[in-house]
This record gives C-alpha cells, sequence and structure tokens, in this order.
C-alpha cells in the first residue's frame, strides 16, 4: 500500500470512527429522560472528543473544553 492509499485509509478510518462516536452519543442524547441526564451525556461526549483528539495528536480540545465550561460556570454563578 502507498503512502496516500495508508493516508487515505487512516483517514477514513478516523472518519468513520467520528462518525460512529456521533451516533452513539446522538442516540444517547435523544434517550435522556431529563435536562440532568442530557448534561451528563453532552459533558461525556465532549470528553470523548477531546479523548479522541489527544489520542490523534491534537491536545488543544482539553483546553477549549475547559475554556467554555469556565465560561458557562461564570454565566451562571459559579
Amino acid at each position: 500500500m502507498s503512502g496516500t492509499a495508508l493516508d487515505k485509509a487512516a483517514r477514513q478510518a478516523v472518519e468513520r470512527r467520528l462518525a460512529n462516536l456521533t451516533k452513539f452519543y446522538k442516540d444517547r442524547q435523544d434517550a435522556a429522560k431529563t435536562d440532568q441526564e442530557l448534561a451528563a451525556v453532552v459533558l461525556d461526549r465532549a470528553r470523548a472528543i477531546a479523548k479522541f483528539a489527544e489520542k490523534n495528536g491534537d491536545s488543544t480540545k482539553w483546553y477549549a473544553l475547559a475554556q467554555y465550561l469556565d465560561a458557562w460556570c461564570n454565566q451562571h454563578g459559579g
């Protein structure tokens, strides 16, 4: 397999994994019965995205998540 084909296959694998991750969490969000359950699922989803990105060489997602959560806390009196 050439480098280009390997790159394409790797890219496709990452895209497939992200699509599966999105579907998994979308299904869980749709199944949430309360706002508290929904918030827990969304937080789990955000953490999974950050962990996946870090595993693939991008650790900036954790900092971005922390910034969003800090802003939310500041907006809601925390």
